[in-house]
């Protein structure tokens, strides 16, 4: 004859989640195990718990007529994950080159930026003529700007003070403040 349950409880501890205990068990045993085997820091266990009602009418023999029932389903999933990462990060910035297609090459290289108003460690130093450059299929004359040499007047010629302060201000003209 079957074992016949009269009244069961539904709580974790109750013998209907009996499975899911063993289970969850195991694989934290397993992952554990793996973690301290592989040097991991890290994992992670999971449990899933599905519940589903079946509904269905019976025979009401107390009251007659029919009633309607749910017949719990409860399915169960654990699993564990074990991360073990290795990872390497980094940036390259680009800073004073640009992306150009090369002709002969067939794709596209990085140059260093010429012809900028500031010099940079690429620039030619002081061309004397300008320079032809070929960038996709146009020709570009960079020329490079000077400021003209400082130019000395001959005509005039700076006065000789002594060390006399009140000789230096002689050539400035000087309004006192009114007085209010």
């Amino acid at each position: 004859m079957a074992n016949l349950i009269e009244e069961t409880t539904l709580h974790f501890e109750d013998e209907t989640f009996k499975k899911l205990r063993d289970d969850a068990d195991q694989v934290l045993q397993k992952l554990l195990a793996n973690m301290a085997e592989k040097g991991s820091p890290e994992g992670k266990l999971t449990i899933t718990l599905d519940v589903v009602f079946d509904e269905e009418s019976i025979a009401d023999r107390k009251n007659g007529g029919t009633r309607l029932i749910h017949t719990p389903k409860f399915q169960h999933k654990v699993g564990s994950v074990l991360q073990i990462k290795n990872e390497q990060k980094g940036d390259m910035n680009c800073d004073g080159m640009e992306m150009v297609w090369d002709e002969e090459k067939n794709e596209y290289v990085l140059r260093s930026i010429t012809g900028k108003e500031q010099m940079s460690i690429f620039d030619m130093e002081f061309p004397d003529e300008p320079e032809e450059e070929v960038l996709q299929g146009r020709k570009v004359i960079d020329t490079v700007k000077f400021l003209p040499e400082p130019v000395e007047d001959e005509g005039e010629e700076e006065p000789d003070y002594d060390d006399d302060e009140e000789h230096y201000y002689d050539d400035y003209e000087y309004d006192e403040p009114e007085e209010a």
